[in-house]
């Protein structure tokens, strides 16, 4: 009967913990690191050209949102591992058969740009 009435407890707080909403305006550490400001888009749009860095197509500045290293593996809302991608191309980096090269292009396109680039200072 003890471990029964344990076991409701701890049943009960895990409801009251599931029905607990997040606090509106309120981000998480993580969410924060990852996201990409509007002045980090606005350096990496005007880096990148105003284009894709892929095909070359003139994108507006909400594309300058492609991760170098993904949000998934903590990489950061930093110029330095953000490029301009358009919809199309983000996805083929993200999802595609030739994320891989793509992935090589993208270090070495910012490699360019950053002397002693370091993913490490991406995450």
């Amino acid at each position: 009967i003890r471990k029964e009435k344990q076991y409701k407890e701890i049943k009960k707080k895990i409801i009251d913990y599931t029905k607990k909403k997040p606090i509106k305006g309120k981000k998480h550490k993580i969410t924060k690191a990852t996201e990409i400001k509007r002045k980090v888009k606005q350096i990496v749009w005007e880096r990148d050209n105003h284009k894709c860095i892929y095909c070359g197509k003139y994108v507006p500045i909400e594309y300058a949102n492609s991760h170098y290293i993904k949000r998934s593996q903590l990489g950061m809302g930093v110029p330095e591992n953000i490029v301009t991608a358009c919809p199309e191309c983000h996805y083929e980096y993200d999802f595609g058969a030739n994320s891989d090269k793509m992935k090589n292009y993208t270090k070495k396109y910012l490699k360019s740009f950053y002397n002693g680039f370091n993913e490490e200072n991406c995450k």
